[in-house]
């Protein structure tokens, strides 16, 4: 088969190229949460892209099943990896322990094992034929339970996955909000793909690795219109949204990635505009409160926000926020109002003052 009389596998060497691209550009932010579990899933997606393009390319039946059981190296892994990216993302990391990974890691080798031992037991694929879609000859397959099996619990994954993420678009903010639903397209989509293909709808074509390409582009629009990897919900479970005092989450960079409703107030600025910006262009003037910031780990300081009679005083309690290997992943900034107590203070002080003045005035 030429791979001139397949435009097709084309258009899956540039799905693979997209999704090697967004790989990348995850894994260079690394720092930020979830990042290098995208950078994981687009590389499975890629090399199962990939793998499905030489199958399509394949001369023979012998050659497209060697390909069909490289691309199980990105087909079994990318559920599991999807799953720990929205567990991740969603602010539960800490569930990503050493033991659940493991777990997590069972079925995914069991079905590699499967498939590339298929030739002894036919537990994954019954049979498999050559067949024409169009002028393209395409593998057709007779599922067995070891398939059926993997293809349960491939989409168990999905469905958790999704269901976390669609709980943090109906809770997160806006922008938050944009996305977890830039997210769940992407991955709705390849599965999309995938259902055709496994109910016999799609002609014996997986469309799986084409609607990646619609997903990896979907993504990529997340990516730099919403900043899907520089601002991360992670941290909103550490804010309480009825609590009296301002809360503002930073990144790494120092930049906001959360603000609760008394932050807002307090900053007079809307969290649709502030988040992703640096914290010292949002209180361009607190030089303190930034060094602050950047020398100390655990610190406070005493601002003051506003000017004249609208003044309003804050004692600025300023922690880390850590990942489970300890590296710094952002700031958390709490702004607990102390005007009353400065003015009490200043009142106290003057009145000092003016008593000791009316006695040395007495004494001469």
């Amino acid at each position: 088969m030429s791979w001139m009389n397949a435009p097709y596998a084309w258009i899956l060497v540039a799905t693979a190229a997209l999704s090697v691209s967004l790989a990348v550009f995850g894994w260079r932010r690394r720092p930020a949460p979830a990042a290098a579990l995208l950078a994981l899933l687009m590389l499975a997606a890629g090399q199962w892209s990939l793998a499905y393009a030489l199958e399509l390319g394949a001369p023979d039946l012998p050659t497209k099943f060697f390909w069909v059981k490289v691309e199980y190296l990105g087909v079994a892994s990318v559920p599991a990896i999807w799953l720990a990216f929205a567990l991740q993302y969603t602010g539960r990391g800490n569930w990503l322990t050493r033991r659940n990974v493991t777990l997590l890691a069972v079925e995914p080798v069991a079905a590699l094992l499967l498939v590339w031992t298929n030739d002894t037991h036919q537990l994954f694929y019954a049979g498999s034929a050559l067949v024409t879609t169009g002028s393209l000859p395409v593998l057709h397959h007779t599922y067995g339970a070891g398939l059926w099996l993997h293809i349960a619990y491939s989409y168990a994954l999905l469905g958790l996955g999704t269901v976390l993420i669609l709980q943090l678009v109906l809770r997160s903010p806006q922008l938050f909000r944009r996305q977890g639903v830039a997210v769940l397209a992407s991955v709705l989509l390849p599965w999309m793909g995938n259902a055709l293909y496994i109910l016999g709808l799609s002609s014996d074509l997986d469309l799986t690795p084409l609607a990646f390409t619609l997903a990896g582009l979907l993504l990529a629009w997340g990516l730099f219109r919403f900043r899907l990897l520089d601002i991360m919900p992670a941290a909103r479970t550490a804010i309480f949204e009825g609590m009296r005092d301002g809360a503002l989450v930073l990144d790494a960079l120092d930049r906001i990635v959360d603000i609760n409703p008394a932050g807002e107030r307090i900053i007079a600025l809307a969290a649709e505009r502030v988040i992703g910006m640096p914290i010292g262009q949002v209180l361009s003037d607190q030089t303190e409160l930034f060094q602050c910031c950047r020398d100390a780990d655990e610190t406070q300081v005493d601002i003051v926000l506003g000017e004249g009679e609208s003044a309003r005083h804050y004692d600025v309690g300023i922690s880390t926020l850590s990942g489970r290997r300890g590296r710094l992943q952002g700031r958390l900034l709490v702004f607990h109002e102390i005007t009353e107590r400065v003015q009490a203070e200043i009142e106290i002080r003057w009145r000092a003052e003016t008593l000791a003045a009316l006695r040395e005035t007495n004494l001469d």
